[in-house]
């Protein structure tokens, strides 16, 4: 199935308007960083883009 509406696809993945996150630290080749820092990579770049 393809989702042509971006605005229906928003809704879906954040109905309540706010697109939350989880990233896994314990892989290096994804995502780089420490408690208390912001983490770099693959992964945390990808919802910032929304």
């Amino acid at each position: 199935m393809e989702i042509t509406d971006s605005t229906a696809l928003a809704r879906d993945l954040a109905p309540t308007g706010v697109l939350r996150a989880s990233i896994n630290l314990g892989t290096p080749v994804l995502a780089r960083g420490t408690r208390g820092c912001t983490p770099t990579g693959a992964s945390p770049a990808w919802p910032r883009t929304w």
